[in-house]
């Protein structure tokens, strides 16, 4: 069974301040830090989302193995989304990052 889940950027510094956007250029606006947060928190969520969740997925023999299936990942050029998926990454990858 296919899923599609949708992540949105974590707060971004125009979320905060709206002239940012005219100033950096909508593309160039980062995450505050509550969207940092914001992002490691989605990627703890998806750990545990994922985490023993098995497919059945076919050998070449035929017979049927238990396998892990992890997402694919589509993020758009924008600053906000790529430091949102590194966010995301590390929340997935660490059970503890510290503050």
């Amino acid at each position: 069974m296919a899923r599609i889940l949708f992540i949105r950027h974590g707060q971004s510094e125009g979320n905060v301040d709206i002239d940012r956007y005219a100033k950096m250029g909508d593309y160039a606006v980062g995450l505050t830090d509550t969207g940092w947060r914001q992002a490691v928190a989605a990627g703890r969520f998806l750990q545990g989302y994922f985490f023993g969740e098995e497919v059945q997925k076919a050998t070449d023999m035929g017979r049927v193995r238990q396998a892990r299936m992890w997402p694919l990942v589509y993020v758009s050029s924008y600053i906000r989304t790529k430091q949102t998926l590194s966010g995301v990454i590390h929340g997935l990858t660490s059970t503890d990052l510290g503050g």
